[in-house]
């Protein structure tokens, strides 16, 4: 990994190449990448005992995998919500029902503990 520090004091430039292997891995056609930071949260990001043992790169690349995970996930969320978006489904059956289960629940003999 080579870190270069531009003339911009707030930042960093780091030249992302492969490393340490990391639970994502590099691969073949691997592309070396420039990512600017800010000093502050490259320092936090070097403290970290994940990325003192494994690498910048390996820890980025895992964030990035992780990243587009989630925006996959939140994708799957939106289609659902679209999906039955107007539509009562169980809920809406649920919340007709839903003083029968008051009044069950305020005829119901509990046990004394």
């Amino acid at each position: 990994m080579v870190v270069r520090s531009g003339t911009d004091a707030d930042a960093h430039k780091i030249e992302l190449i492969a490393g340490k292997s990391g639970a994502v891995k590099l691969g073949a056609g691997g592309a070396a990448i420039q990512v600017t930071f800010d000093e502050a949260l490259l320092a936090r990001l070097d403290r970290h005992p994940r990325v003192r043992e494994r690498g910048r790169s390996a820890v980025l690349r895992e964030a990035a995998a992780a990243f587009l995970k989630r925006k996959e996930a939140e994708e799957i969320d939106r289609r659902y919500r679209e999906g039955y978006a107007g539509t009562t489904g169980i809920g809406g059956q649920l919340d007709e029902r839903a003083g029968e289960a008051e009044e069950w629940v305020a005829q119901g003999v509990w046990p004394e503990e």
